[in-house]
């Protein structure tokens, strides 16, 4: 309270007047049936002392922003039941992952990178050997002449296969990194 007040209240009337004027939430049949009880000490000649006052709302009284109605309690209790519910699907979510995740049905980005990575170099390596090594094989197919293109095709698409199925593969790639 935030009165400082010397002088006492005349009556519990008056009392429950200052408390709702400081805020709380107090009615006279609360303040008179809490007199009745002792929860509110009265002098002998029926005053309160502002000090009293202070003790009986500090003790008893709520200020009357913080009392909610029940409409108020339900709202806030489905709100916080939408967020447990909320809290316990991402739970489940990240759960599932795991799980999945330990079946192997997900790699990590990375992993999935480097291997992607390890396998373009594999295979560009594949392809450069074939031509250099090749290369021989590749002149006499077609001997200069360009009506021997369907040859050459044939030629290529058939170490084609052989690559992508070489490329294919699950292994472990132990391919050097360029420096």
């Amino acid at each position: 309270m935030t009165d400082q007040r010397k002088k006492p209240f005349a009556s519990l009337h008056e009392t429950c007047e200052h408390l709702k004027a400081e805020g709380y939430k107090i009615s006279k049949s609360k303040i008179y049936r809490d007199a009745e009880v002792g929860k509110i000490t009265r002098e002998p000649d029926g005053t309160v002392t502002a000090a009293a006052a202070r003790e009986y709302a500090k003790t008893h009284l709520v200020k009357a922003e913080t009392v909610r109605s029940k409409e108020d309690m339900k709202n806030l209790q489905t709100t916080k039941l939408k967020k447990a519910i909320r809290n316990q699907d991402i739970e489940y979510q990240r759960k599932k992952f795991d799980l999945e995740k330990e079946q192997g049905r997900y790699v990590p980005r990375q992993s999935f990178e480097i291997e992607m990575t390890a396998r373009a170099r594999f295979f560009r390596s594949d392809m450069e050997n074939f031509i250099r090594i090749e290369a021989p094989e590749i002149i006499r197919t077609v001997a200069g002449d360009p009506e021997k293109a369907p040859d050459l095709i044939e030629f290529y698409l058939e170490h084609l296969e052989k690559w992508l199925d070489r490329y294919s593969k699950p292994r472990a790639w132990k391919v050097p990194l360029p420096a």
